[in-house]
């Protein structure tokens, strides 16, 4: 038996809606009095904010990543870096997927209004 790589493009969102499946409670409390609140809910929506490509076979090959940062879509190959669209981005053969609740620090996923930072 040979094990072989999948060489077909796998679709994937830029938005992962679990609002089906959300329940009320948030990670890592202390005692249940601390889920009354609505703001400390499970994040519903997740954004994708980074991919990692194989590009190669199952024994060799090259990875490049794509990073989402201040409302622009970046392609990094070892110390090349350029500025991609988002359509370059759905079109990757994804090794591995990076997702982010909206508003957390990291990837700036929080829509297309580039940078989220507070006012200045």
């Amino acid at each position: 038996r040979r094990v072989h790589k999948l060489d077909e493009h796998v679709p994937f969102p830029l938005i992962l809606d679990f609002s089906a499946f959300a329940c009320g409670s948030a990670p890592a409390v202390q005692h249940y009095s601390q889920l009354s609140s609505a703001e400390e809910a499970a994040p519903a929506h997740l954004h994708l904010y980074a991919v990692v490509e194989h590009i190669g076979t199952f024994s060799g090959g090259h990875y490049v990543a794509y990073v989402h940062l201040s409302g622009r879509w970046y392609r990094m190959s070892d110390s090349i870096v350029t500025h991609v669209t988002e359509d370059e981005v759905l079109a990757a053969q994804a090794f591995m997927l990076f997702y982010q609740a909206v508003g957390q620090q990291g990837g700036e996923s929080g829509g297309e209004s580039g940078g989220e930072s507070g006012g200045e």
